[in-house]
């Protein structure tokens, strides 16, 4: 059960990154039924309908939505420059804020599982 209600949590967070990198080199990757760019407004009212229609807490916000997808994404060997790429920051010192809380256990064994064994170098 708990696998399942992570899973929809992390399902959900990563829409919000999605969503909150509205836009891209002046492309606008939500708007409105008209093309337009959508308020911040209308952005935080989707996040909220979004957030009842996966079953989640109405305490889930779309900032610790985003900061739960980057952690992971962090968990998950992605690279600084792609979780630049998916939460829009520009600075190493912002992504490191965000993905401090990622897990240094899962971290360390997979970075020392890249190392080969004595018999396979």
């Amino acid at each position: 059960m708990i696998v399942y209600i992570i899973r929809r949590l992390m399902q959900a967070a990563l829409v919000m990154v999605v969503m909150s990198a509205l836009v891209f080199a002046g492309i606008y990757l939500i708007g409105d039924l008209r093309g337009r760019p959508i308020t911040g407004k209308a952005l935080t009212r989707m996040i909220r309908i979004g957030v009842a229609k996966a079953g989640l807490s109405a305490e889930c916000k779309a900032h610790g939505l985003r900061k739960a997808a980057l952690r992971r994404l962090a968990e998950n060997q992605a690279s600084t420059k792609g979780i630049a790429a998916v939460s829009g920051h520009r600075t190493l010192k912002e992504i490191e804020r965000y993905t401090a809380k990622a897990s240094q256990t899962k971290l360390a064994a997979d970075a020392m599982a890249l190392i080969p064994d004595e018999g396979e170098a």
